[in-house]
């Protein structure tokens, strides 16, 4: 439905927004772990439109960190970790003390950004990333994560 809305009217920059958060649930928590690429296409489309629509009077913080949050995950899932954590880091850094990113997404960039390090060998940065989400949003991959940069 939402797909054929922004068809019609693909200026409607809420709608691309919208996209982004349903596109985000697929990929972050995918029904069977395999994530289709079509859909983390439409996670990077979606957060790019809505960065190309708004312009300083439209939207607030929050959504513009929001659409960058999905053009990262998205680099993140396609394997493009050093500019999924380069923008991550960016993003964590500039939304930390403003709270212009919910506290879910904050913990999933955390995540990402702490995978991302994981794999190009900054142990030491992933397991910041990881510590950084409370302990009782902490999910299994994370606490494994934090107990093996530990051993």
């Amino acid at each position: 439905m939402i797909r054929r809305l922004l068809r019609a009217y693909p200026w409607w920059w809420r709608g691309h927004l919208r996209l982004g958060l349903i596109e985000n649930e697929l990929v972050f928590n995918p029904a069977d772990d395999k994530r289709d690429s079509r859909t983390i296409a439409e996670l990077r489309s979606a957060g790019e439109a809505v960065l190309t629509l708004l312009d300083e009077r439209r939207g607030s913080h929050e959504e513009r960190s929001l659409a960058h949050y999905f053009v990262h995950a998205a680099e993140f899932y396609s394997g493009d970790y050093s500019r999924a954590l380069l923008g991550l880091r960016e993003l964590l850094s500039a939304t930390k003390d403003r709270g212009q990113l919910s506290l879910s997404f904050r913990v999933q960039a955390c995540e990402l950004a702490g995978a991302s390090a994981m794999v190009l060998g900054d142990n030491e940065a992933a397991a910041s990333y990881f510590t950084d989400i409370p302990a009782k949003l902490r999910n299994a991959r994370v606490i494994e994560a934090i107990s093996y940069l530990r051993s």
